[in-house]
């Protein structure tokens, strides 16, 4: 099992020893993270005015094994791009938002999972950005290999309504807990 806090001795207001279990806190997430955020609008007009938010997303790229980027795509819910927002804001250079007014059909679903990506060209001289490299993708062999399960950490980035940045996007980061069983490998 999985240690998820630590007892911290302490003594009372007499003096007598007494110990209280303390949560450990969220571990610091390494801010290459917080630049692949991508958040999606309905349109470009509500995406400068950062209103009627409809999602949030990352960017992935594939990485050739000679070190160019072969192909960098932008990442969401299917669910957010069939309730109308294809529209992705990105963080530029100069500390604002830019806006790519992606159509809906631009939008490849994966399945049932409830993932969609659009391969995007984005220029690197201009936007403020990372990625997540798809060789960093969990794997199912690494479920398997490394007991991955209910209870294990994990950490999601997204944008809090209300908390999101006016001139640019302002993503906020959650941690949490693997809630159950993969329905794939059992774990």
């Amino acid at each position: 099992m999985q240690t998820l806090g630590r007892w911290v001795d302490r003594k009372s207001a007499l003096g007598l020893p007494y110990s209280v279990w303390e949560r450990y806190p969220m571990p610091r997430i390494r801010d290459e993270y917080l630049n692949c955020s991508i958040y999606l609008y309905g349109n470009k007009k509500q995406a400068e005015s950062s209103s009627e938010f409809g999602g949030s997303g990352f960017l992935a790229g594939y990485i050739s094994p000679d070190g160019h980027i072969r192909h960098l795509y932008a990442v969401t819910n299917t669910h957010v791009i069939d309730d109308g927002f294809p529209v992705v804001a990105l963080n530029t250079k100069a500390g604002t938002r830019d806006v790519f007014e992606i159509g809906k059909p631009s939008w490849i679903a994966h399945g049932e999972d409830d993932l969609s990506v659009c391969p995007v060209d984005i220029s690197i001289s201009h936007h403020d950005y990372s990625f997540v490299r798809s060789d960093r993708f969990l794997k199912e062999s690494d479920i398997t290999k490394h007991y991955i399960g209910p209870g294990d950490e994990v950490f999601m980035m997204g944008r809090l309504t209300g908390h999101s940045g006016t001139k640019k996007n302002l993503p906020i980061l959650r941690c949490g807990h693997v809630p159950q069983r993969s329905p794939k490998t059992g774990q």
